[in-house]
């Protein structure tokens, strides 16, 4: 895991800096130290004390990657960060549309929360599948809550370009399906 820049956001993954920072400390109570090219500075943010977080980016390297769903090799655009391949939430539901293993992703804004809904067939937004740039990009963990039929799970996550990735054999493991 490479980190390249920190910033700070709130509980709901809205941006209070940018990640432009060489390097973020909470020092406590809304206080922080900060690191950027050399400069150091303190930063005091009273209104969002407790409900922050440091938040690192990472840079994701494109990875070519087949996946076979029912004996079908399927073509993914995938991203590999600190060794782990790294799909996008979508393209896993729309390859796994139809079998015993599909599922449903939808979003809850008013909560910041990604919902999976297993053995539910996908509903297409558009996007699904397409080509994306062969160029590392950044990185930065989801901030959003992640439930599993209506469960809270810890999986590793990052939104890219607007879109979040998630670690394949995480999905694996909650959805029951092998990786090999």
């Amino acid at each position: 895991f490479t980190v390249n820049k920190w910033g700070l956001v709130d509980r709901f993954g809205n941006e209070i800096l940018p990640l432009v920072y060489d390097e973020i400390k909470s020092i406590g109570d809304g206080v922080f130290f900060a690191r950027k090219d050399g400069n150091a500075y303190m930063m005091i943010h009273k209104d969002v004390a407790g409900s922050v977080s440091v938040k690192g980016t990472a840079t994701a390297a494109p990875t070519a990657s087949k996946v076979l769903v029912n004996g079908a090799a399927i073509s993914f655009d995938a991203y590999n960060i600190d060794g782990n391949n790294y799909f996008k939430l979508r393209d896993l539901a729309y390859a796994l549309n139809g079998s015993a293993k599909q599922f449903e992703v939808t979003w809850d804004g008013t909560n910041n929360a990604i919902l999976l809904t297993s053995g539910t067939a996908y509903t297409l937004v558009g996007g699904e599948m397409e080509g994306k740039e062969a160029v590392a990009k950044a990185a930065v963990p989801t901030s959003s809550k992640i439930l599993l039929d209506g469960k809270g799970v810890a999986l590793t996550a990052y939104n890219i370009g607007g879109n979040n990735y998630f670690k394949l054999r995480d999905i694996g493991q909650a959805f029951d399906f092998g990786i090999t």
